[in-house]
């Protein structure tokens, strides 16, 4: 395998050995036990209302608002070609 060039040299690409991989659907089912516990939800929900209510939120906000005002144009400029 080809070897990765960084900022301070190259690194060797990471490969897993048989016994370090993991079955998808095991990972699959795993996430679907952690979503059911309650208080590891609530925690999830407290962390994204946090950074929802940051830059990021502010983020999404602003291209949100350019992708509607896009859309808006776009089907104001079809209705005027019909």
């Amino acid at each position: 395998m080809d070897k990765q060039e960084t900022g301070t040299g190259l690194i060797e690409p990471l490969v897993l050995r048989p016994e370090q991989r993991v079955d998808p659907l095991i990972l699959t089912q795993r996430a679907a036990d952690w979503t059911e516990d309650p208080k590891l939800r609530a925690l999830i929900s407290q962390i994204i209302r946090e950074e929802l209510q940051g830059s990021l939120g502010e983020r999404m906000t602003r291209n949100m608002r350019k992708l509607v005002r896009r859309e808006i144009a776009r089907s104001l400029a079809e209705r005027d070609e019909d």
